[in-house]
Order: C-alpha cells, then sequence, then structure tokens
C-alpha cells in the first residue's frame, strides 16, 4: 500500500485538528506530515516536504486567496481547496484542483475529497509505471539513482549510499567510503523516487538507506539510529518510532 504525504495550510488551528483527527480515523494510507498556518511558512513547507497532495484554505491569505495557488503551479501536487465562499469555486477549478470543500468542514465532504487525491495519485503512479515498462524496466529493477549537482549529473548504485542529508533547497548524499555528493535537488524528490527502494525518511532532515540500518535506540528522551560504516548517529524524530517500527515490523 502507498503511503502519499500532505501538507494542511489553514489559519485556523481547529480546523487543522479537524483534518488531522479524521485522516487519522479514517486514511491509513495518509499521512500528514507538516501544517502551516501563513502564505510564507506554507510555501516554504512544500518547497521543504514536497507532498503528494497539499489542503488549502483560501483565507490564509484573506487580500489574495490565489496566491499560495500562484506559488504552486510548479509542483506536481495535488491540492483541495477549503473556503467559507462559494464564489471563489469558479476560478478555483481553472487551477486543475482534486476538490473544493465548503466550510465549516463535514465529514463526507472531506472524504469524498481525500478518496478523490488518492485516485489521482494512483493514477499517476500507473502511468509512471507504464512509462517504466515501456524502457523494458520496471522501477523497482533499477539500481543507479542520477544525481544533478551544480556543476554535473553523478551516477551512483543506491546500495553504495548510506542516507541523504537536508542542506536548505540542497541534499546532501553520503556514501560508502565517506564520500559526499552535493545535490541541487531538495530531499522531498529523493523520498518521492527512492519510496519504495528500501529508503525511509526517518526526520525532516534525514532519508536513510534502511540496508544500512544497525540500530535504533533511545538517549536522553531522543531517538537514535546508527547505520555501518557511518560513526555519527542520526536522529529519528519521535513521531516516525511508530511508524518506523511499523514498517519493519518490529513488534515490542
Amino acid at each position: 500500500m502507498s503511503i502519499y504525504n500532505i501538507v494542511v495550510i489553514d489559519s485556523d488551528q481547529k480546523s487543522i485538528k479537524l483534518i488531522q483527527n479524521y485522516v487519522a480515523r479514517f486514511f491509513p494510507n495518509i499521512t500528514i506530515v507538516g501544517t502551516a498556518q501563513n502564505v510564507e511558512n506554507s510555501i516554504e513547507l512544500v518547497k521543504e516536504l514536497n507532498p503528494d497532495a497539499v489542503i488549502l484554505d483560501t483565507h490564509v491569505d484573506s487580500n489574495n486567496p490565489f496566491r499560495i495557488l500562484d506559488e504552486l503551479k510548479s509542483y506536481d501536487i495535488e491540492i483541495v481547496i477549503l473556503s467559507s465562499y462559494e464564489r471563489f469555486a469558479a476560478k478555483a477549478i481553472k487551477y486543475e484542483i482534486s476538490d473544493y470543500v465548503l466550510k465549516p468542514i463535514e465529514l463526507e465532504q472531506i472524504t469524498s475529497a481525500l478518496h478523490k487525491v488518492i485516485k489521482k495519485l494512483r493514477t499517476k503512479e500507473y502511468i509512471q509505471n507504464l512509462k517504466i515498462k515501456a524502457n523494458h524496466k520496471k522501477a523497482e529493477d533499477l539500481d543507479i539513482i542520477a544525481i544533478p549537482t551544480l556543476s554535473k549529473v553523478e551516477l551512483e548504485h543506491t546500495k553504495d549510499i548510506l542516507f541523504f542529508e537536508a542542506q536548505g533547497r540542497y541534499t546532501t548524499i553520503h556514501l560508502i567510503d565517506n564520500k559526499q555528493i552535493v545535490s541541487s535537488k531538495n530531499l522531498g524528490e529523493y523520498e518521492k523516487k527512492l519510496k519504495n527502494k528500501g529508503f525511509y525518511r526517518v526526520h525532516n532532515s534525514y532519508l536513510i538507506n534502511l540496508s544500512k540500518l544497525k540500530q535504533m535506540y533511545k538517549k536522553r528522551n531522543n531517538f537514535i539510529l546508527e547505520l555501518k560504516g557511518h560513526q555519527k548517529p542520526i536522529p529519528i524524530s519521535k513521531r516516525k518510532v511508530d511508524s518506523l517500527k511499523r514498517f519493519l515490523k518490529i513488534k515490542e
């Protein structure tokens, strides 16, 4: 089952909490990876996390309800619009959004919208798989990844990668033998590319190769990971601990 990452952007904290509750109860294949309540944080959050979809309240910017939508045009993500007014619907549809949900948020409307998002994301995955098969290779069989830097493109075997580390808009790739490459792509793009290839995002700043995982332990209320061939411990965010254990099928 594919897991889809969503960012919720809403100036009303109660609305955010309500959506988080509905997702937790009814959508095991959706993870809300971040929330924001203003324009600047919203745009930065999407750039950093590169989610599959965004739930966006038009009233985050009351002066320009479509400013964030304009900023998100270049991102290949599904968007659900929340609004207290029907009058924005016609313009919102021109942005090819997945759905338009009127406030106050009701369970039936938001779940219907999320099902539409999932359906579109699955269609994208299916089309991508068809493209890969047309090139005589399934995505899961590919073992080489192209890493663009500021001056060239490097090709590396995924088995030689220990972990990816976010560095603002860039990503540092740590490989065996202490080799490092600074990529011009952000961490979220690598997370999507390697989602089904044994890599797992354990922290906002780290995407690790699970085949290199040596041990996981708790130290001073923080969760720590150690990788084979790398001496420095890597933090795991508290909200990722349980999902990682489930992914690895670790029983307490």
